[in-house]
């Protein structure tokens, strides 16, 4: 790579990124005002956060802050996480009082998911695979879906995206364990937490089963790169994962608990309900419905991962690649990178088993 594209490269991509937002911004506010904001919402879950967003802006307009923060758990329904509405009420405050203010807090996260998938890959391979990781993470359903889309007034969509904010980091953390890098994986987690609070199941499962992993790599000697570093650093992260999980849930845990407990428990009426729903009636229809409905979600991914794994086969015939350093650290990290996104799966697929069925949560699988 010569010093001119490595230039450009870092320099050159920021004013076509700002270009490409600002595009996205006009096709996304031009959809949203015809199509969604004239129209009453339809789904319980938008009119639920959509009221609580209105309540909180006029309190604070009425009756100040202070008068606000004390009725904040009437007004707010934060146990699910309290950054998406807040930055609602922001938003209504720079724009005003209307449904467009609100659903632009998943334009903001849609704009963060894309930048974050670019700068990982472009770090990692070079800016072509950064502008593939883009191109793949519009591809998928999930942005455009009935229920937990772009357009839904609802916590799903940023969940998502601060969950694959959360994943990036735990691939950097395995890649590289050092200690900034432990620090972004600790502050990634917390605000996956704190936007979407079943995130943080999923996340403390998946640290545990990487700690017992490369506990087992380096016992068993699986990999030769796997070192004591990375199983400290992933020990450590996952006491403070399990502590900030547990100040959250203690400082709100009654309606967490009392929201969430009755969906893991089983058979219960809303249980009982989406499983008759979505067709759900045996043991063996429930391990398959969350592979069904994430093919649905990624349908077109298939595809997309056959034509790569075929031009990767055919420039290793007709190119071949010495080996040196870059190339080894670049295959070492792929492969951690796949290895984090079987575990990833695993555990989403595997604590979504005792959940009521919703075809909207395997959408959290869409930046891994």
């Amino acid at each position: 790579m010569n010093q001119n594209y490595d230039t450009k490269t870092k320099k050159g991509w920021l004013p076509w990124a700002m270009i490409m937002f600002a595009l996205e911004f006009l096709f996304f506010r031009t959809y949203y005002v015809t199509n969604y904001q004239p129209y009453f919402p339809r789904a319980t879950d938008q009119t639920v956060y959509l009221l609580s967003e209105y309540m909180t802006y006029y309190s604070l307009s009425d009756y100040g802050l202070l008068h606000t923060v004390k009725n904040l758990d009437t007004l707010q329904p934060i146990f699910k996480g309290p950054i998406a509405p807040n930055l609602g009420v922001i938003f209504m405050f720079l724009f005003g009082p209307n449904r467009l203010s609100a659903a632009l807090v998943n334009f903001l996260f849609l704009m963060i998911g894309q930048l974050f998938l670019f700068l990982f890959f472009k770090e990692k391979i070079d800016i072509y695979a950064g502008l593939v990781a883009v191109a793949l993470f519009f591809l998928s359903i999930t942005h455009y879906y009935w229920a937990g889309g772009l357009n839904d007034l609802r916590l799903d969509y940023a969940g998502m995206v601060t969950f694959g904010l959360a994943f990036i980091a735990l691939n950097h953390l395995i890649n590289v364990p050092t200690f900034r890098n432990f620090l972004l994986s600790g502050i990634s987690i917390g605000i996956s937490l704190a936007t979407r609070s079943i995130t943080g199941i999923y996340l403390i499962a998946i640290v545990f089963v990487i700690n017992v992993f490369l506990w087992i790599s380096i016992k068993y000697k699986l990999f030769r790169q796997v070192n004591g570093e990375q199983i400290k650093s992933f020990r450590y992260l996952l006491v403070i994962t399990a502590v900030i999980a547990g100040i959250a849930f203690i400082a709100i845990g009654r309606d967490m608990i009392s929201y969430y407990s009755p969906m893991f428990r089983g058979p219960a009426p809303e249980r009982e309900i989406r499983a008759a729903e979505f067709g759900v009636s045996t043991a063996l229809s429930n391990l398959l419905y969350y592979p069904r409905s994430a093919s649905e979600h990624f349908e077109y991914y298939g595809y997309i991962v056959i034509g790569i794994a075929l031009f990767q086969g055919l420039k290793g015939i007709f190119k071949r690649v010495q080996p040196n350093q870059n190339n080894v650290a670049q295959d070492f990290g792929l492969r951690n990178c796949l290895i984090v996104f079987l575990i990833t799966g695993f555990c989403v697929w595997l604590i979504l088993l005792r959940y009521s069925q919703s075809p909207v949560t395997i959408g959290v699988l869409l930046s891994p």
